[in-house]
């Protein structure tokens, strides 16, 4: 930046030119119109005259040269400072931190970010912010990694270098940029660096990743489910036309008793369907997408479809099993589907967990809905379910 005023060098030289030349030529003419009679004053005394109107007049020149460059000088300065300032406020809200090094590696400039990420202020030394961070996909920040080392060494910019900042509220990534600075004689002076914070960029990258890798887990899993749905329902619908095929006793007369079965077998198979197409539903399921079919329905039909579906391993282990549903208790707005497996899950898991006794489904009518429950004999092994980590049973 130069300084700027309409004197320039060349026209200050020339002005004075300019005087001394017409002190020159004019001088004598001037005594002349100054004196009434020039012709008695001696020569040494008109010499002396002329020297000290010359010195004057230069005096006065100069003077007022000096003003005008001196006004320009402070306005310079004064520009100077505005423009010094204009950079710092710029450098202070700058999101980046930044850090000047001269020459030998000592701060002689940084940024609010930069001593909040470093604590790094004029006077210090590189080397003071080592210890706090290291390289991606390295164990340590060694000095010959350090941005100012590289830079001074091979003159060349050094961009985007990751790191990581050891901080008591967690690691911070950062990215550092630096770039060479040069003396008037193209020499290297400096170094300039920027560090900027990507943390929160690294954890989107990250956090995308991941959602990548579980949008493809849940498409791997939508797939296994569609193809198992697909070979459980074939034995299944093999299962479910032999049984229809047996009701008609196609191959012969049967009592009540097998008759009875083969209906049970046939709902329970039946009910298997519908949870194979539960299974197909499993991603709506996942993203709350699944709407329950709500219709009135029987009590009665449901509670008793339910019990002889579990009724055969009750059986098994000795168990008496019965409903007990109140006489108001007749229809509820439910979805039929979702109920019955509900409740054979209730009862599945009392038969398994009982040993002796009785299991009553009871169901109750409620001002505001309809009250549905499995009770079972308290064994010394329930009044353990409040201990941590304790199982009922291992199978």
């Amino acid at each position: 930046m130069f300084i700027k005023t309409h004197l320039t060098p060349g026209k200050i030289v020339a002005l004075y030119a300019l005087v001394g030349g017409f002190w020159i030529i004019c001088s004598d003419k001037l005594l002349y119109l100054l004196f009434a009679n020039p012709a008695t004053i001696t020569l040494n005394r008109l010499q002396t005259i002329k020297g000290w109107f010359y010195v004057l007049a230069t005096a006065v020149l100069l003077y007022w040269l000096i003003q005008r460059y001196a006004a320009a000088l402070y306005r310079f300065q004064k520009e100077l400072q505005l423009e010094d300032a204009r950079l710092r406020g710029i450098l202070e809200t700058n999101r980046d931190g930044i850090v000047v090094f001269d020459r030998a590696g000592i701060v002689t400039l940084s940024n609010q970010s930069a001593r909040d990420i470093f604590g790094l202020e004029v006077g210090n030394d590189y080397r003071d912010c080592l210890k706090h961070i290291q390289v991606v996909n390295s164990t340590c920040f060694s000095e010959t990694e350090h941005p100012f080392i590289q830079v001074m060494q091979t003159g060349q910019p050094l961009a985007g270098m990751e790191c990581i900042l050891s901080h008591p509220d967690g690691d911070v990534i950062l990215s550092v940029n630096a770039a060479p600075l040069y003396d008037a004689h193209g020499k290297i002076d400096g170094v300039v660096t920027s560090i900027t914070d990507i943390t929160s960029h690294k954890l989107a990258e990250v956090a995308e990743r991941d959602r990548d890798v579980a949008q493809a887990k849940i498409r791997a899993k939508t797939e296994f489910l569609a193809h198992i749905t697909h070979e459980l329902r074939t034995p299944l619908n093999g299962i479910l036309g032999m049984s229809q095929m047996l009701q008609r006793q196609i191959f012969g007369a049967l009592n009540p008793k097998q008759q009875d079965y083969l209906r049970r077998i046939y709902g329970s198979g039946e009910h298997l369907l519908e949870l194979i197409d539960d299974i197909l539903d499993l991603s709506k399921v996942e993203a709350g997408k699944e709407q329950l079919k709500l219709a009135p329905i029987s009590v009665t039909d449901v509670c008793q479809s339910c019990l002889k579906l579990v009724q055969e391993r009750a059986f098994e282990k000795g168990l008496h099993i019965h409903s007990d549903i109140e006489a108001a208790a007749k229809i509820c707005i439910a979805d039929k589907r979702r109920l019955k497996q509900m409740l054979i899950n209730l009862l599945a898991n009392a038969i398994k967990f009982t040993p002796s006794g009785s299991i009553s489904l009871i169901v109750r009518q409620l001002p505001d809905g309809m009250y549905f429950t499995v009770a079972e004999p308290v064994s010394a092994s329930l009044l353990k379910i409040c201990t941590c980590y304790f199982n009922l049973s291992s199978s």
